[in-house]
């Protein structure tokens, strides 16, 4: 993994992004890319990439502003959404593709419906306006087995202990589109490696404190000790360039559109610098 150290090397490199994410979405909106009004899939993958650009942008600012910790924890939400990009168009035929991008949409009448059963447990004297479409919403909430998970378990026992389910399964999962060796890829050190190294300041695990304990004989300070996590601004930039690449190559293949070659040139000739 790279070691940006020195902080000028490293607010150029976080510069030098922000400044490449601005250019990207300039030229991606000059472009007039219309989704498909019957498709859920080209609205889905458009969504998830204007929801990657902001988040990447997040990621630089918070560097900028030494929040390392921050930033790294919220690359974990550039890795997540290029993992449900890849997922969906991990298919051979768009109407395959188009399947999956409904079970992601729809997944917004679970979320809806559990909000209902929220509002009714903690505030049971309160009758919350309804949405116009309510029982389509609970109807197509009945798909969903669990509140947290969009994606259908593996159908079998074998592979679901092969697989796993929701990320890893989506990780895990043997790439219809690229091969290394006549070997289909896998997702699996995203998942493995930095997915779980992410989740640990994501969710402020003992492992996220590692910079923010207080040493023997010393007076409390807030964030004390960052030379223990002196490598993670430059961690943090390279995850938000390298999945923003992932993802930009994703959405654009399942689109079926040509990837914008001059913002894939400077993204990649930036990551080589990283």
């Amino acid at each position: 993994m790279p070691k940006i150290k020195e902080p000028k090397k490293l607010r150029k490199a976080a510069k030098d992004l922000l400044r490449l994410i601005n250019k990207a979405v300039r030229d991606i909106e000059g472009a007039n890319i219309y989704p498909r009004g019957n498709v859920y899939l080209d609205k889905v993958l458009l969504g998830l990439l204007s929801k990657g650009f902001l988040v990447a942008k997040a990621v630089c600012i918070l560097v900028l502003n030494d929040l390392a910790e921050e930033a790294f924890g919220l690359s974990r939400t550039l890795v997540e959404i290029s993992l449900i990009g890849r997922y969906l168009i991990n298919k051979q035929t768009k109407n395959q593709m188009e399947v999956r991008a409904v079970r992601y949409t729809h997944y917004y009448a679970k979320v809806y419906s559990e909000w209902l059963k929220r509002a009714k447990r903690h505030y049971p004297s309160l009758k919350p306006g309804r949405n116009k479409s309510h029982k389509e919403f609970l109807r197509k909430a009945r798909k969903y087995r669990s509140p947290y998970h969009w994606t259908l378990p593996p159908p079998t026992k074998q592979q679901r202990k092969l697989l796993g389910t929701n990320v890893s399964m989506m990780a895990k999962e043997l790439d219809q589109h690229e091969q290394i060796g006549g070997i289909p890829i896998k997702w699996e050190f995203d998942y493995d490696w930095i997915y779980f190294w992410t989740s640990q300041y994501v969710h402020s695990t003992a492992w996220a404190l590692n910079s923010h304990a207080v040493e023997l004989r010393h007076p409390f300070r807030i964030h004390s000790n960052k030379s223990l996590d002196k490598n993670v601004p430059g961690l943090a930039l390279f995850n938000a360039a390298i999945y923003l690449n992932k993802l930009l190559i994703t959405v654009y293949r399942g689109l079926g559109h040509d990837q914008p070659k001059v913002i894939m040139d400077k993204l990649g000739d930036l990551l080589k610098r990283m």
